[in-house]
């Protein structure tokens, strides 16, 4: 086994976002701007405006079958606005009812085929039901007509990485940061992605960005120590994944790279240790046995 071999990094895993449907449209008359302006001009009438207020405070109270309802008669009432389907469908799909969910958003879309949230929404539906590909194309023309939506950007990263098209989804993030340059999240999977690329010194202004916002950001701190150990600078490399340990002493992760380092520097008693205090925070933790094995290999190879 070559020195060269063991040393071979680990695999950074990317984190995939908790998927959410979005809320429905609040009525006018509220103070929260709505998630999806009305594409179409709402009957102006006290009934009508009690039925969707009914339907908003409703949804605003979590009782979903209320809400449904109201928002309902209103489709009945108008059912030419493309911008009630939408929200129809969001409330069903809250409801777990993903076919009446879908059949409502599609009524949207055939009503105004440039309503983005709608084609977002329905991205959302078929990324739940797993497939990514086709929720990728619908998150792409949501973008395409509102190409300044954080929200529909960011599903759209979020689809890249499912399908392991780094690169288009390192471009995502980086236009996403330009436009939410607070997103913790965005900018930490952003600093993993220039990692893959093999960018460590924009990875570190990624990570360096996260930490400003939250300096005890574990994994932005284990990608920090990465990049650095990336520029052969294993000094801050191992005193920023100390401070990783610090902040999750439960990390396998965290202790996988400290014995990295470690082996870097042909510390081999102190690399074995740390991977060995890796697998027992995880046994299952392939990379921290895959060094080991290799540093057994090694150490078995060099014994005359």
């Amino acid at each position: 086994m070559t020195y060269a071999q063991l040393l071979a990094m680990l695999a950074v895993i990317i984190t995939v976002p908790v998927f959410a449907i979005a809320a429905p449209t609040q009525p006018s008359g509220q103070d929260t701007t709505p998630i999806l302006r009305p594409q179409h001009e709402r009957a102006p009438n006290r009934e009508y405006q009690h039925i969707l207020e009914s339907g908003w405070q409703a949804y605003q109270r979590g009782d979903i079958a209320a809400a449904l309802a109201s928002y309902q008669r209103a489709v009945e009432v108008l059912p030419n606005d493309a911008s009630l389907w939408y929200d129809l469908g969001c409330l069903h799909a809250l409801n777990h009812e993903t076919d009446r969910a879908r059949d409502a958003l599609h009524r949207a879309l055939i009503l105004d085929p440039k309503l983005a949230a709608a084609h977002d929404a329905l991205g959302q539906l078929t990324e739940q039901a797993g497939d990514t590909q086709a929720a990728r194309a619908l998150y792409a023309t949501a973008n395409a007509i509102e190409p300044v939506n954080a929200k529909y950007l960011r599903h759209l990263a979020r689809a890249l990485l499912r399908l392991n098209d780094t690169d288009s989804a390192r471009k995502a993030f980086q236009d996403l940061v330009m436009f939410e340059p607070r997103d913790v999240d965005a900018r930490y999977q952003l600093g993993l992605l220039e990692l893959r690329a093999n960018a460590p010194d924009l990875a570190i202004h990624e990570f360096r960005k996260v930490l400003e916002h939250a300096p005890k950001h574990a994994l932005a701190l284990n990608g920090l120590g990465l990049a650095y150990l990336h520029l052969g600078d294993f000094a801050q490399a191992s005193s920023t994944l100390q401070q990783a340990k610090t902040v999750d002493p439960n990390s396998a992760s965290i202790q996988t790279n400290l014995g990295l380092v470690a082996a870097q520097q042909q510390h081999w008693d102190e690399a074995r240790s740390a991977w060995q205090r890796a697998l027992q925070l995880n046994p299952q933790y392939a990379p921290a046995a895959d060094n080991l094995k290799a540093l057994d290999a090694m150490t078995t190879s060099s014994t005359p």
